[in-house]
């Protein structure tokens, strides 16, 4: 669960420290004082995307921070492993930077992090479930969406999504294939003339950077053969070569170690130098039988040239680029075969095809299934939710292939008993609009094993018994799991077995928001103030100690 959230020039926020327990909390306070920012900052650390406007005005740096105490058994503790970003037992650390210039950093115990490894590490500890809710039921996509968040059908659906790639790039090769018969012809014919070309000379890799430098060798060979015998004839081959002359010191010295044993450090480098030279010695006459003139190589490297050099002028390529562009043209010339073969590319979309539908009828048979176990989660919560007689059903169509199946689904909306059931975009109000959204909310959250639920608003839009319903839905959820709720009905949160309010202060003219956790006293004052406004009197204060002994 989230034990801790920390907050430094966020916004409005200057800086606060929050304390979590188990169960259900609710976040109150007036309008305006900032409450939601308490989910903006958890959205930030599951890898929302950042916004300079976010960092505090004056501040360089905004800094968020988020504790949580994990299970042994949770597994994302496999997951920090395989990424190694572990902590210590027991605890995770999600940190995160925004600075005034835009740029974003982000921390897992400690460790840099990447967004997607947050958001990755985020998701199996948080799910948020906000007000946007009832805005988006009406699309088009909803139901699907909502039916495949609530089965958890994620690693299905990317099953399907890899084989629907698969089938568009096999259906993609076939119709450039047939491009190919008008278009692309020419292009064929023309790889057929170069590469027939470079067979004929065959250039290896490297090849005419290596007969360059032959070449520059043959052609100055009269200028080394000299310079490297006067090299060995001043050191050997002369009568008196330097290697004769060292023969002679370092004979002379070891007779001195006679009279003084100290001279054997500079015997020792004397007759290294002199092993050294004879050795330079040697190598000079290997050099000297290599710079032997050979001008029938010279005439061979010469013509390799040219013929190299011409070939290189006739495709407009350079020399030394011939071997690398003769396996480009091959793969070129294969890959316009393979796509020439119109048959062999029509049976591959065929197989790609079967694949696809065999991944897209696993899927609708898995929503389906999901389909009528939703259909229940939700149908049984609308009672409480002051909608008794209230049916939200889902309806299948069989679709051709699409990126996210073969089935388009929609809701449809029966208010009444024996009403007739319609799409729900065009029969539920938008107070309906705004209960059904919680109540797949609440069902999504009941069927999803994240140990952090957070509502932002869920209940915006009602009151009264709804607003009632509403809250012991969440003290129910808070039962079994942590549930924050941002939320402005006094119904809600006094339901919460813990309540947090954020007031809003200023000063030296900037505005600032501040957390209080509320005893059983400041409790009632709070759900007072909720009930009746800015006028808190008896009677309201009576009323929220009676809500809060329910």
């Amino acid at each position: 669960m989230l034990s801790s959230l920390h907050l430094r020039n966020f916004v409005i926020v200057a800086e606060t420290q929050i304390q979590l327990a188990e169960g259900f909390t609710a976040f109150t306070g007036e309008t305006g004082a900032g409450k939601s920012l308490l989910i903006d900052a958890l959205g930030l650390l599951s890898g929302e995307r950042a916004d300079p406007k976010m960092v505090r005005q004056g501040a360089k740096r905004a800094e968020l921070a988020a504790a949580f105490a994990i299970l042994p058994d949770h597994p994302v503790h496999a997951s920090l492993l395989a990424a190694d970003l572990e902590g210590d037992d027991g605890e995770l650390l999600l940190r995160r930077t925004l600075e005034a210039d835009g740029r974003s950093k982000a921390y897992i115990n400690g460790h840099p992090a990447t967004m997607q490894q947050l958001r990755d590490i985020a998701n199996q500890l948080i799910s948020t479930h906000g007000q946007q809710a009832s805005q988006t039921l009406t699309s088009s996509d909803a139901a699907r969406i909502c039916l495949d968040r609530y089965g958890q059908h994620s690693r299905l659906l990317e099953s399907y999504r890899e084989a629907y790639e698969h089938w568009q790039s096999t259906q993609d090769r076939y119709r450039q294939a047939c491009d190919l018969k008008t278009q692309g012809q020419a292009r064929f014919e023309q790889l057929q003339w170069m590469l027939e070309t470079l067979e004929e000379v065959a250039p290896r890799v490297n090849e005419w950077q290596e007969i360059q430098t032959e070449h520059h060798r043959l052609s100055h060979g009269e200028k080394l053969k000299e310079a490297i015998h006067r090299a060995l004839e001043q050191c050997a081959d002369d009568e008196d070569a330097m290697l004769s002359k060292l023969h002679r010191i370092v004979g002379k010295m070891q007779h001195m170690l006679e009279f003084d044993p100290a001279l054997q450090a500079s015997v020792d480098l004397l007759d290294g130098a002199r092993i050294q030279l004879d050795e330079a010695a040697q190598q000079l006459r290997r050099d000297l039988d290599r710079t032997e003139a050979d001008p029938a190589r010279f005439a061979q490297l010469e013509a390799r040239m040219s013929l190299l050099h011409q070939t290189a002028r006739k495709l407009r390529i350079p020399p030394e680029a011939l071997a690398e562009q003769q396996a480009q043209y091959q793969h070129e010339r294969l890959q316009l075969e393979q796509l020439s073969d119109l048959n062999a590319l029509a049976q591959e979309a065929e197989i790609a095809r079967a694949a696809l539908e065999a991944k897209g009828l696993e899927l609708r048979k898995q929503r389906e299934q999901t389909g009528k176990a939703f259909e229940s989660a939700v149908n049984a919560l609308l009672p409480a939710l002051g909608m008794p007689k209230a049916r939200l059903n889902l309806q299948f169509e069989a679709l051709e292939p699409q990126s996210y199946g073969m089935d388009r689904l929609s809701f449809l909306w029966q208010a009444h008993a024996g009403g007739q059931a319609r799409p729900l975009a065009k029969s539920a109000s938008g107070g309906e609009l705004s209960r059904i959204a919680l109540a797949i909310s609440t069902a999504a959250a009941q069927s999803n094993p994240t140990p952090t639920l957070i509502f932002d608003e869920a209940d915006a839009g009602v009151g009264g018994a709804v607003g009632q319903a509403i809250g012991e839905l969440m003290r129910t959820l808070g039962g079994s799991r942590q549930v924050l709720c941002v939320t402005h009905l006094a119904q809600v949160a006094s339901q919460a077995h813990h309540q947090l309010k954020v007031i809003k202060r200023e000063d030296k003219g900037l505005a600032y928001s501040e957390v209080l956790s509320l005893d059983s006293a400041d409790r009632i004052e709070e759900i007072a103030r909720m009930l009746g406004g800015r006028d808190i009197t008896d009677t309201t204060r009576r009323a929220a100690h009676e809500m809060l002994q329910r």
